[in-house]
């Protein structure tokens, strides 16, 4: 496949490291091009991830930025992740990076600009610990929507899992999740149409989630 092309993915951000490979941030995740060929990074692909920045510090990490999951650091090796829940950033979706020598800017959508100190390489939060330490529940992107919309939501330990879509009235329109899960980050994608395969309606829709005794709804509008 030639290097100017890969895949029909909206192409959000774009960034060189220093080893001159050339990384593509898009509304799936991430992709790396060597020079030769196309590399898939399933850390950010598999959770459908929007990638919205990617920039180089001193060190030759690459920093990205992206919706909901926060900020990912890759050495060459090893892949680490920065969210609100053991970091300190004000809020998990972040817009742009600003790098300044040891120090780093993080533009956020919603919670202002958080702030790291970087020294010798290693950022100043441990790492140690990155499981979810809150229920929580994303907003869904897009929103609106006319075809798919991805849903996202974490776990702070494994539970049974209900997650429905309901139209204005309260009748159950689709269910996407329905039974036990462990804990983490999920997402789940929905493609607007209800549980007997039709496509639904133009209008608001209330994603509800019950995840043990937590219970979280949201509003997403869809449009034919």
């Amino acid at each position: 496949m030639p290097a100017d092309h890969y895949g029909d993915f909206p192409l959000y951000s774009v960034g060189v490291d220093s080893f001159n490979n050339i990384w593509c941030g898009h509304a799936f995740g991430v992709h790396k091009y060597d020079g030769e060929q196309w590399t898939t990074f399933d850390v950010l692909n598999d959770a459908n991830q929007n990638t919205y920045d990617i920039e180089t510090d001193c060190d030759g990490n690459v920093w990205f930025a992206g919706y909901a999951f926060g900020i990912y650091k890759y050495d060459g090796e090893n892949w680490f992740h920065y969210n609100y829940n053991n970091s300190g950033l004000s809020f998990n979706t972040v817009r742009a990076i600003a790098i300044d020598k040891n120090e780093f800017w993080f533009g956020t959508q919603g919670g202002g600009v958080s702030k790291l100190t970087v020294s010798q390489g290693a950022p100043v939060m441990a790492l140690a610990d990155n499981s979810v330490k809150r229920s929580s529940v994303f907003q869904n992107y897009p929103n609106p929507f006319n075809s798919q919309t991805v849903l996202k939501y974490a776990l702070p330990e494994a539970c049974h899992v209900s997650l429905k879509i309901y139209n204005m009235l309260g009748e159950e329109v689709r269910v996407l999740a329905n039974g036990p899960q462990g804990e983490g980050y999920k997402s789940v994608l929905w493609d607007g149409r209800d549980n007997s395969g039709e496509l639904v309606s133009s209008g608001a829709y209330i994603c509800k989630l019950v995840a043990g005794t937590f219970t979280q709804s949201g509003t997403m509008m869809f449009i034919k």
